[in-house]
């Protein structure tokens, strides 16, 4: 790590040993962003609620937060309601 310090000091640096770098520091990023996320995911029940028909009420489901607030679908009956499922351990 010393020596990648010296290199930029002294600019001797070229555009591959910098390229090099980049990935480098890129790389172990992404290896270790994979460890920020839970540890241990939560095994949720099935439920069969076979095919829903166009146009048909959708069957209610509670869902949380990322506050840890649950909420129904029911709470939002005659509204308009986007649901966006996303990974985030942050």
């Amino acid at each position: 790590m010393f020596r990648v310090f010296v290199f930029l000091l002294e600019g001797y640096m070229t555009h591959r040993t910098g390229l090099a770098i980049a990935l480098l520091l890129l790389s172990v990023g992404v290896a270790w962003g994979g460890e920020l996320g839970p540890k241990e995911g939560r095994e949720l029940a099935g439920v069969d609620t076979g095919r829903v028909a166009v146009g048909s009420k959708a069957p209610d489901f509670t869902l949380e937060d990322a506050d840890g607030g649950r909420h129904a679908l029911s709470e939002f009956r005659g509204k308009r309601v986007v649901l966006v499922f996303f990974r985030g351990g942050w």
